[in-house]
């Protein structure tokens, strides 16, 4: 699980209307998205089951009035999850500042596209060269971070 509190994600999780499908970005998570409202500051255990019964199925949450949470089977997906939906609340943040009415993705290519990432996600890739290049660049810039 990963969990942030960003501008672009906050913002995002402020708007009544939620993540729009403007950006090829927000498509990505489009189809494993939830909601979950915001009850105050997690500080009651029994918020967990509201939490997990919102998620469902889906790996991207945007929580009301509070930020975003991922969820994968890896480090490597959850922080891939979280990079997405991350960059899809600040594609639409700043879609939204220049001011001019944003162009929705129809529901037509909403719906070829909901097929396409299926039959991708049913296939793993081989190898995760998006988390290996992650490793060695951190290996690079903080030598000793796996001492």
């Amino acid at each position: 699980m990963a969990h942030v509190h960003t501008v672009a994600g906050t913002a995002v999780s402020s708007q009544r209307g939620g993540l729009r499908n403007i950006s090829q970005q927000s498509m990505i998570v489009a189809f494993s998205l939830a909601y979950h409202d915001y009850e105050g500051v997690v500080l009651d255990p029994a918020e967990a089951p509201r939490l997990q019964h919102d998620l469902g199925d889906k790996n991207h949450m945007i929580l009301r009035n509070h930020g975003l949470l991922t969820v994968g089977a890896t480090v490597s997906s959850t922080f891939l999850a979280l990079y997405n939906l991350q960059r899809a609340c600040e594609m639409q943040v700043a879609s939204q500042a220049g001011g001019e009415e944003l162009i929705p993705i129809s529901s037509e290519i909403m719906s070829r596209t909901e097929g396409l990432f299926a039959s991708l996600m049913a296939q793993p890739p081989p190898r995760d060269l998006l988390w290996e290049a992650l490793l060695r660049k951190l290996r690079q810039q903080e030598p000793d971070f796996e001492t």
